[in-house]
């Protein structure tokens, strides 16, 4: 089964990646591998998959800043759109995909900009992402910057008041170490 992924981009021609599931799935794990979350809890790898499908079944090719309305229309959240594009950036990087690795996460930084509301748990551990993801390629100076939006988003989500349950827990830990 193939699946086509529209990345926008800023400029006025749109980048597309087509992406079979065996890519995605590939790109997925390593992401998971990288991390070392395989059966953490902290990602649901399973409706990362589900989205980017939804995602190539309707095939968005609405500019980021436009994209947030029809996400909500084929029943996808921002944050966890966002959340996914990171992920695939990381996996990116886990494949040695350097290129393919910062298109998924300079599309997933424009992606939480059309974020409208109160933050949800997806869109915080998608903005740590972000983090881990510039540690690895960028200046200390922005992963700062995205760190303290994680940590802004955890505090504005109550994570430290087990409010979330086991996931929000872990992810207010992961970010709290990263603080330290």
């Amino acid at each position: 089964m193939r699946y086509r992924a529209t990345i926008p981009s800023r400029s006025d021609t749109d980048l597309h990646l087509h992406l079979d599931a065996k890519a995605v799935w590939g790109l997925l794990d390593a992401f998971n591998g990288l991390m070392g979350w395989h059966g953490a809890g902290i990602v649901d790898i399973e409706a990362m998959h589900t989205a980017i499908m939804t995602m190539s079944q309707n095939a968005f090719d609405l500019p980021v800043s436009n994209s947030a309305p029809a996400l909500a229309v084929h029943g996808l959240e921002v944050g966890m759109v966002t959340l996914l594009y990171a992920a695939l950036s990381l996996g990116s990087l886990a494949t040695g995909a350097y290129g393919s690795g910062e298109l998924w996460h300079n599309l997933s930084i424009e992606t939480s900009k059309t974020f409208v509301g109160l933050p949800t748990l997806d869109l915080c551990l998608a903005c740590f992402l972000q983090h881990m993801y510039v540690l690895r390629t960028g200046t200390s100076n922005h992963a700062r910057g995205l760190l303290i939006q994680a940590i802004s988003h955890a505090h504005d989500l109550k994570l430290p008041h087990n409010v979330h349950g086991l996931r929000g827990l872990q992810l207010y830990l992961l970010i709290y170490m990263a603080d330290q």
